[in-house]
């Protein structure tokens, strides 16, 4: 009887740490990314959560975009609404459909966190939404500038 105890404890234990340790591998794309060049910027506000669902991809990513082109001149943006939402979750990289508000048609993306602390994500079109637009297209570098605000319990 000990030794069956002592085993589903430590199936128990076992199961615990592999769940912990899957959770931590978890890429985190809540937050502000920014990107600045030639006159060009994107920033995009994400808010992930995980879903345990079957069937489901294990994360959900969404949150709204804001990018300009000519110093300011032309922009695309949500104005806080939701524009990006992810489709599915590959290999640590995010695939997310944007809704451009400039042409008024949805394109796809792929996201990707790199670097040793995971604070730069990669940002890259797939398929761009037809029309004008002005989310930038190629290799967007973004840096995590402010972590996701949050969540606070009402009435307290």
């Amino acid at each position: 009887m000990r030794k069956t105890v002592v085993s589903v404890v430590a199936v128990l234990a076992l199961v615990a740490f592999a769940s912990m340790a899957a959770a931590a591998a978890m890429p985190d794309f809540s937050g502000t990314w920014k990107w600045e060049k030639d006159g060009k910027t994107l920033v995009l506000e994400l808010a992930q959560k995980v879903q345990k669902e079957k069937g489901k991809p294990p994360i959900l990513v969404k949150g709204s975009h804001k990018a300009t082109a000519e110093d300011g001149a032309k922009v695309d943006s949500s104005n806080g609404e939701i524009s990006i939402f992810s489709d599915n979750f590959v290999d640590g990289a995010i695939l997310v459909k944007i809704r451009s508000y400039a042409c008024d048609a949805e394109g796809r993306a792929m996201m990707r966190l790199e670097g040793p602390k995971k604070d730069i994500m990669l940002f890259q079109i797939v398929s761009p939404p037809e029309g004008e637009h002005f989310i930038p297209e190629g290799n967007v570098y973004l840096k995590k500038v402010a972590p996701a605000p949050k969540a606070t319990k009402k009435g307290k």
